[in-house]
């Protein structure tokens, strides 16, 4: 069954909640002119995702008016990152902006920091400032480690926003590129 007109999805179920990269691509199929997908944006995930940063760059790929999402990513073991985003910013992908990105609850771990930071500055460049990132602190205050969690989090957008920073800097506009093209074919040899 396909939702193809719907723009706004919120579900809060008050309960954990495990989706997988297949399932989440799934929704996106079925209704890909999302704007918001807020999935237990209110409770919480309260248990690891499945749903991981590859996953997470294709349903961005697929919804290109989705400028809202909560969901919880799956951060284990995530600490290099993958070919899939060089692919993707190789071919010039940029997500809506702005986009407001909510990690929810989702558990991290101290080495995924720095490939975090690399995959969200990357795939939110050349338009990040800090009123694109937030995180849920009400569904982290129920955890133990919230604080911890907090903390890292931090880290990454902080690290993330640098990147992005300088994925704009050395990345020509388009504009600039055609001006230097034009430049180029006016001279003489």
């Amino acid at each position: 069954m396909a939702f193809d007109q719907l723009r706004r999805m919120d579900i809060n179920i008050a309960s954990a909640v495990n989706l997988t990269d297949k399932d989440i691509l799934e929704l996106a199929s079925a209704s890909p002119h999302l704007e918001y997908l807020l999935i237990n944006e209110e409770w919480g995930w309260k248990t690891i995702a499945g749903i991981t940063p590859d996953g997470l760059l294709q349903l961005l790929q697929r919804l290109k008016s989705l400028h809202h999402f909560c969901l919880a990513v799956d951060t284990w073991d995530y600490t290099k990152v993958s070919p899939a985003l060089e692919s993707a910013r190789m071919v010039g992908f940029i997500p809506r902006m702005p986009l407001s990105v909510n990690v929810a609850d989702s558990v991290i771990h101290p080495e995924s920091v720095g490939a975090l930071a690399d995959f969200f500055g990357g795939i939110m460049q050349p338009h990040v400032d800090s009123s694109s990132w937030y995180w849920s602190t009400s569904a982290m205050a129920d955890r133990l480690d919230s604080e911890i969690s907090r903390k890292l989090w931090e880290d990454v957008f902080v690290k993330a926003q640098e990147k992005a920073r300088t994925h704009a800097q050395s990345s020509p506009t388009i504009s600039q590129t055609s001006n230097d093209e034009r430049t180029r074919g006016d001279r003489s040899p």
